[in-house]
């Protein structure tokens, strides 16, 4: 009986482990306050489990008063050179997409000690180490990385912009889900070019249960957390959650971010899903008259 336990111990450690890649953004070094010229390496941070956690530099230098660790791009309210601010937020975007892609497409199960250092050295060099084609594929932004993108340059107000956070939050936490749940899809990641309507299907079953998820997979709630556990989530309450993305799919269509509309495949898939729930409601009125 102790050895069937101590293998299952080991089996429910692995399986707590599994998915949860983060990749962040950061500065270790502060200075005073009003410091406009001092600079500072942005470090690449890779966390995995809890097995996993490696940090290396980037080739990216910025006034700490200027980067903001938790956005991990250029403070959206400090007055800067408009130029310097898409560059930086650019090149964010396009490292944090080459290395989560390097890092689902690895070939070993465990990454080596140095294997951050060595792929921010291949990003770079990529002719030195004969990586061009490689590099033009990772270059495509994800669904995230457009996301990001989405919340910097879309005129919102702060408060739209947290809401908006929550969806991507949720999004993320959807990614991390696939992967630790879906047979051979550990290098699950959103691409907006492969959305359709089964995956906008399981996106909302997803945020309508997880509720349920974040005690079932407790870790992909420690790699994106939430200010509060995650409540049962409503109709109504979905129903904005998906407004919400849908804007955010046309704004991807307007700015030629999505080569095949998928605010078609969307508005296909609400006006279906909409369908269906006029008509449970109606069942649902019908059965409490009846009742009355």
């Amino acid at each position: 009986m102790g050895k069937i336990w101590g293998i299952f111990r080991i089996f429910a450690l692995s399986i707590r482990n599994l998915g949860t890649m983060k990749i962040t953004l950061i500065i270790k070094k502060s200075v005073k306050r009003y410091d406009t010229e001092s600079k500072a390496t942005i470090y690449a941070r890779l966390r995995d489990g809890r097995q996993v956690d490696m940090v290396a530099p980037t080739r990216l230098t910025i006034n700490p008063n200027l980067w903001d660790n938790k956005a991990e791009q250029v403070k959206s309210k400090i007055v800067c050179n408009d130029e310097m601010r898409s560059y930086y937020n650019d090149e964010a975007r396009k490292l944090k997409s080459y290395l989560e892609k390097a890092y689902q497409s690895r070939q070993t199960t465990e990454p080596q000690k140095e294997w951050l250092k060595e792929t921010l050295e291949q990003y770079y060099n990529p002719q030195k180490y004969n990586v061009e084609t490689a590099t033009e594929e990772t270059a495509k932004p994800t669904l995230i990385a457009l996301f990001d993108e989405f919340l910097e340059k879309h005129r919102l107000s702060d408060v739209r912009k947290k809401n908006y956070r929550v969806i991507k939050r949720g999004l993320q936490r959807y990614e991390l889900y696939i992967r630790t749940t879906k047979r051979g899809q550990k290098a699950f990641v959103l691409d907006i070019d492969q959305v359709t309507a089964d995956t906008l299907r399981d996106i909302w079953e997803f945020l309508e249960n997880e509720y349920r998820y974040c005690a079932l997979y407790p870790e992909i709630y420690e790699a994106i957390p939430e200010a509060r556990t995650p409540q049962p989530r409503g109709k109504n309450t979905l129903l904005v959650l998906f407004s919400r993305i849908r804007t955010f799919f046309y704004w991807c269509n307007s700015n030629k971010k999505d080569p095949e509309p998928t605010v078609r495949r969307f508005s296909r898939w609400r006006n279906a899903h909409t369908e269906r729930l006029i008509i449970s409601r109606s069942r649902s009125c019908t059965r409490f008259t009846a009742r009355i």
